[in-house]
C-alpha cells in the first residue's frame, strides 16, 4: 500500500557553502567572480554568467528539511547547480574544486542523519584526475552517488575518454545521476527564445546522453549499472523507435549487443515530464519500478502547485504499489544498493 510522507527525492540541488559565502561576501570562488554591485547582481566566470539569481543561493540545512517535510520527502539527492560542473577548468584547477564541492556534499551527508545524499562531482575532462577524485570521494568522503552532466564541454558521453572515466565510476559500484549542461547544450544557437534552451534544450541534451550511453557500451560490460536520468529521459523513451530502426537497417555502426530499445529499462528515470499522458508512456515503455521522483529543488522545475510527490500520489492509473515503488522504493533501491556496492568495493 502507497504510504504517504515517505518520498525519497533523486534530482535535487545543492549550493557549495563556500561559494554561497562568497557571492554574500562579493569575492571570488575558484573560477567565479560575484558582482554585486549591478543593479541586478551577476555572478561570473569568464564569459559564462550564472544562469540563476542571487537569492537562490540557500544553503540552510534546516530549512531544507523544512521543505522536505512539508512535500512529504525523507530523504533527498543533491547535485550541485548544472552550471558548476566545472568541465571548462584546467584539469589541476577542476580536480581542486571538484574536491572542494566533494567535502561540502560529504559533511552535509554526515550531518543529516541520512536525509541527505550528496552527489559528487569528477573532472570529466581529464581522466587521472577523475579516478583521483573518484577515489578520494569513495574511500575518504564516503560520497557513492555521482551527478554528470549531458556532455563534457561538447563532447557526447560516448567520447572514449569520457567513457574510460564512467567505466571506472561504474566499477567502483557508484551510482551515477545525468543532468542536462547549461552552457553547452545541443541547438543552443537556435533556442534563445521563449525559454526554448530550457524547455526544448534539457530534453534533446537528455535523451541524447542516453543515446549516447546505450552506444557507449558501458551497459553492456555494467550490467548492474546504477544511472539515473533526470527530467524523463528526455526525448528517447518516445523516440527509440527511430534508434531501433538504423539497428534494423544495421546502420548503428555494429556496436550493439541487442536493439537499442532493450537498453530502456537498464536505467532510472525521474517523473519530470510534466504531462500524465507523457509519465503514462513512460511507465509503460520502461515499468514503474524505473521511475523515481524528481523535484529539481529550488529551481521551478518541479510540477506546479501540487509538486512531484503529490502529483504521483494523484495519478489514477498508477496502481498503489506502483506509487509506492516511484515515490520511495526505487529510488532507495538505487542510493542504498550503491552505497553497499561502495563499501563493499571498498
Amino acid at each position: 500500500m502507497h504510504r504517504p510522507g515517505q518520498a525519497v527525492d533523486l534530482h535535487s540541488h545543492w549550493w557549495p557553502r563556500e561559494f554561497a559565502s562568497a557571492v554574500r561576501a562579493g569575492r571570488r570562488w575558484h573560477a567565479w567572480d560575484a558582482d554585486l554591485t549591478a543593479d541586478t547582481p551577476r555572478i561570473v566566470a569568464g564569459d559564462r554568467d550564472a544562469p540563476a539569481p542571487v537569492d537562490l543561493y540557500s544553503t540552510d540545512l534546516t530549512a531544507r528539511r523544512e521543505r522536505r517535510a512539508a512535500e512529504g520527502i525523507v530523504r533527498e539527492a543533491a547535485m550541485v547547480p548544472v552550471f558548476l560542473w566545472g568541465y571548462e577548468l584546467p584539469a589541476a584547477e577542476a580536480e581542486a574544486y571538484c574536491r572542494d564541492v566533494n567535502a561540502d556534499l560529504a559533511d552535509a551527508q554526515a550531518a543529516s542523519d541520512g536525509t541527505f545524499t550528496g552527489l559528487g562531482l569528477l573532472p570529466l575532462q581529464d581522466h587521472d584526475a577523475s579516478l583521483r577524485v573518484l577515489d578520494h570521494a569513495v574511500k575518504d568522503l564516503g560520497l557513492y552517488a555521482f551527478s554528470i552532466g549531458t556532455n563534457v564541454e561538447d563532447a557526447n558521453l560516448d567520447d572514449p575518454k569520457v567513457v574510460a572515466v564512467l567505466d571506472q565510476v561504474l566499477a567502483a559500484g557508484a551510482a551515477i545521476v545525468i543532468h542536462a549542461n547549461w552552457y553547452t547544450r545541443a541547438g543552443r544557437e537556435r533556442t534563445c527564445r521563449h525559454m526554448f534552451d530550457n524547455s526544448v534544450g534539457v530534453p534533446l541534451e537528455a535523451g541524447l546522453a542516453l543515446a549516447s550511453l546505450i552506444y557507449s557500451g558501458l551497459l553492456d560490460r555494467h550490467p548492474g549499472a546504477r544511472i539515473c536520468c533526470s527530467h524523463g529521459g528526455g526525448w528517447l523513451p518516445y523516440g527509440i523507435g527511430r534508434l531501433n530502426l538504423r539497428y534494423l537497417q544495421g546502420r548503428d555502426s555494429g556496436l550493439l549487443a541487442e536493439a537499442p530499445d532493450r537498453y530502456l529499462r537498464r536505467f532510472h528515470y525521474d517523473c519530470l515530464v510534466h504531462d500524465e499522458r507523457a509519465l503514462r508512456l513512460l511507465v509503460e515503455r520502461v515499468g514503474a519500478d524505473r521511475v523515481v521522483i524528481g523535484t529539481d529543488h529550488p529551481y521551478g522545475g518541479d510540477i506546479p502547485e501540487v509538486g512531484a510527490v503529490r502529483w504521483i500520489a494523484d495519478q489514477p492509473f498508477l496502481t498503489s504499489r506502483e506509487k509506492d515503488m516511484v515515490v520511495r522504493e526505487n529510488a532507495t533501491l538505487f542510493l542504498d544498493g550503491a552505497r553497499r556496492a561502495v563499501g563493499g568495493a571498498g
